[in-house]
Formats: structure tokens, C-alpha cells, sequence
């Protein structure tokens, strides 16, 4: 059986406690991440899309930023091959 791994990335300007629950009809394992040093809305946003998908994860990965993709791929890499070990 093959891992389904969804990557969520906040950027809308809405509060993160209003996400509307009625778009976020995921019901696959999903992994959000955010950088430790991003902005508390990012985080914010991650953990309650989180609350909201039955199978997801929330990790905030130490020392990065919203831009971990671009700038510590390694990072990001390690953080996702963990999760499917």
C-alpha cells in the first residue's frame, strides 16, 4: 500500500481559526509543515488545518522558515523521508 503524502502550504489571508471546514475533504496521511521562524499565522494555520484532516501530521521544523523549501531542501527531505520510514 502506497504512503499519500499532501503538502499544505497557508498563505491565504484568512484567521487561521476560521478555515472553512467544509474545503478540506483530505482522507489521506497529509503532512504539514512550518519553520520555526515563520510568522505565527503560518503555524497557527498549519495546526488548525491539521485539527480539521482526520490523517495529518503538523511538524514545525527547527531553525527554518516559511521559504525551507528553497533555501534548506535538505531539511525539508529529512523531515519527509522520516515521516514515511
Amino acid at each position: 500500500m502506497a504512503t499519500s503524502i499532501r503538502f499544505a502550504h497557508a498563505t491565504s489571508s484568512r484567521s487561521a481559526s476560521k478555515l472553512p471546514t467544509d474545503r478540506w475533504k483530505v482522507n489521506a496521511p497529509t503532512f504539514i509543515m512550518t519553520g520555526e521562524n515563520s510568522g505565527p499565522f503560518f503555524d497557527d494555520a498549519a495546526k488548525a488545518l491539521a485539527e480539521l484532516l482526520p490523517l495529518a501530521k503538523h511538524q514545525t521544523l527547527a531553525g527554518q522558515d516559511h521559504s525551507a523549501v528553497v533555501m534548506a531542501p535538505d531539511v525539508l527531505a529529512k523531515a519527509i523521508v522520516s515521516r514515511c520510514e
